[in-house]
């Protein structure tokens, strides 16, 4: 199943260097996946933190 992600990762990398440009693609590529890394962890914690505030609210908690 890792096998999947990197193949995808591979294409979009290939597309973009087409689209971008070497040069830019290999000065930005880092930047581009921290911004993803970042988006999703954020995304994690806004949902984690929206979870936990509903179950606070439950009449009977345990």
């Amino acid at each position: 199943h890792a096998l999947v992600g990197a193949t995808i990762g591979v294409v979009v990398g290939k597309l973009l260097e087409k689209k971008l440009g070497k040069e830019k693609w290999d000065r930005d590529k880092v930047v581009i996946v921290a911004g993803l890394t970042l988006g999703n962890a954020v995304a994690i914690a806004f949902a984690a933190s929206l979870l936990l505030i509903s179950r606070s609210l439950w009449a009977l908690p345990y």
